[in-house]
């Protein structure tokens, strides 16, 4: 099928078109004519490539011809009709308009999905490594003072790691400024938020703040009374013992002093646990300072 010449390009009233077809690579070409503006040639051979021209008649004669090309079915064909010209195009269109829906629907489909599970995902870390004795790891850092106190192995962990992707912190703005204990909660809440991103941020942060002065701590003197030969006290907060003038250094113990809330300034102590060198300079922090309430941090257990 094939529309009627436009009137300026007739030269004169159209009596008819003719057909000419002939299997691609053949030099047999049978011409048919038509009145019509469709036609269906038969005796046609089944999964072969047409070459296919169209051209008006009239009474001066044949004019410029139309070529196009169709491919026959697989089942024995008994003609093809022009409308098949158009048809390939056609359903390559649709075929890829079609493609393009399904594309956009399956997004739609993934990116609502994510959003619904975004907050119940679940991490799972590496388990951690068993930590070494704490005579092993005191001898390792300091030369190895003797305690009472033995580390217990953690238990390791048979579930599997799975990766975990966040997206850059580094575009997360938290706010820097104290934060009221009434509106405490709803600021946890919001660390929480979109798996504890900005909550990552904070702690990120903690590793960019300057390094306070640690000199009391390293003096020849008052090395041995570290527990630890890289965990020192502040300069500007460690607790001053009263000690003995006297004696140089008599004033360290690996301490230092926490504000409280609100506004209160030492309001407590946060000291590494006490080794046979300085149970003494322990006791005299608790008679010096009479500080009901004082911190250690540790996982040992003892015996």
């Amino acid at each position: 099928m094939w529309g009627s010449v436009p009137c300026i390009h007739q030269n004169g009233d159209i009596t008819g078109y003719s057909v000419q077809y002939r299997a691609v690579g053949s030099e047999n070409k049978d011409t048919v004519e038509t009145s019509e503006t469709e036609i269906t040639l038969l005796s046609l051979t089944p999964e072969t490539d047409y070459e296919i021209s169209v051209a008006a008649v009239n009474t001066e004669g044949i004019g410029v011809s139309t070529n196009t090309s169709a491919k026959t079915s697989a089942e024995r064909a008994t003609g093809i009709s022009s409308s098949a010209v158009a048809a390939p195009t056609s359903g390559a269109v649709i075929g890829v308009l079609l493609l393009i829906l399904l594309v956009a629907v399956l997004l739609i489909v993934f990116v609502r999905w994510r959003r619904s599970h975004r907050g119940s995902v679940k991490v799972k870390s590496k388990p951690l490594p068993p930590p070494k004795p704490l005579r092993e790891r005191e001898e390792e850092e300091k030369g190895g003072s003797q305690s009472g106190l033995e580390m217990k192995d953690f238990e390791e962990s048979n579930e599997e790691e799975k990766e975990y992707y966040f997206e850059d912190p580094s575009n997360i703005v938290v706010s820097r400024s104290d934060v009221p204990v009434a509106e405490f909660p709803e600021y946890v809440k919001l660390l929480h938020q979109d798996r504890d991103r900005k909550l990552e941020v904070e702690y990120k942060s903690l590793e960019k703040l300057p390094a306070a002065s640690t000199e009391a701590a390293k003096l020849a003197c008052n090395i041995s009374h570290n527990r630890f030969k890289n965990i020192f006290p502040y300069d500007h907060s460690r607790v001053q013992l009263k000690g003995n003038p006297a004696e140089k250094g008599s004033d360290y113990i690996n301490a230092s002093f926490i504000d409280g809330y609100p506004e209160k300034k030492k309001a407590y102590i946060a000291s590494q646990g006490p080794t046979e060198l300085t149970a003494n300079r322990f006791w005299e922090m608790v008679w010096d300072y009479q500080i009901p309430t004082i911190v250690m941090l540790t996982r040992c257990f003892e015996d």
